[in-house]
């Protein structure tokens, strides 16, 4: 009687274990064919953030306008695109000074399976004056040709530019003013005709 009762306890048994087993075994094939299939993690550095995988990149502001930016401001769209909120615009691309023509920059961790990482900074101009302009991270992860992104201010003939390094993952925002003389760098002119459509 003993014998025939733990039949059915060792048949389930080895049903619970086959089930964990293949459980486990084709999670780990599916993430090695994600992996195969977006090979872009690679490239990047995988890295286990908060306990999601997540992948890195950077963002610089160059200010080449003739006047000092005082303080800025990040606002994301989705938490659930970052990773680490340490390494989020709105925790590391906050309150921070970058006189004229020069530049900040700040490591960002995306999490990976997210679809956009997009965000806007608004930076606060000595003496008065603000502008705000639309990012999308995604640009630096996924090498996307940059593009003159639109630009919400009250200084006059304030523009935005946008490149992208793809091998290191960096997007960067250049900012100019035509009014204040601060003129473009060597090769910038034929990327504004460019990227303008004039």
């Amino acid at each position: 009687v003993m014998t025939v009762a733990r039949r059915p306890l060792r048949a389930a048994l080895a049903v619970l274990l086959w089930l964990c087993l293949t459980w486990g075994a084709s999670g780990l094939v599916q993430e090695k064919a994600h992996s195969v299939s977006t090979p872009l993690a690679a490239q990047v550095g995988v890295s286990t953030g908060s306990g999601r995988l997540s992948q890195g990149s950077e963002f610089c502001l160059y200010n080449r306008v003739g006047v000092d930016i005082v303080d800025t401001a990040a606002v994301i769209q989705d938490p659930y695109d970052w990773d680490e909120e340490k390494y989020r615009p709105d925790h590391n691309f906050v309150h921070l000074s970058i006189p004229s023509k020069t530049q900040m920059c700040q490591h960002m961790e995306n999490y990976r399976y997210a679809d956009e990482y997009q965000w806007t900074l608004t930076v606060f101009f000595r003496g008065g004056g603000k502008a705000t302009v639309p990012i999308n991270q995604g640009d630096a992860l996924w090498g996307q040709r940059g593009h003159r992104p639109g630009v919400d201010s009250d200084v006059p003939d304030l523009f935005a530019i946008e490149t992208v390094d793809k091998s290191d993952h960096r997007l960067q925002i250049e900012l100019f003013s035509e009014r204040d003389g601060t003129g473009l760098a060597p090769g910038h002119q034929a990327n504004r005709t460019l990227l303008s459509g004039n």
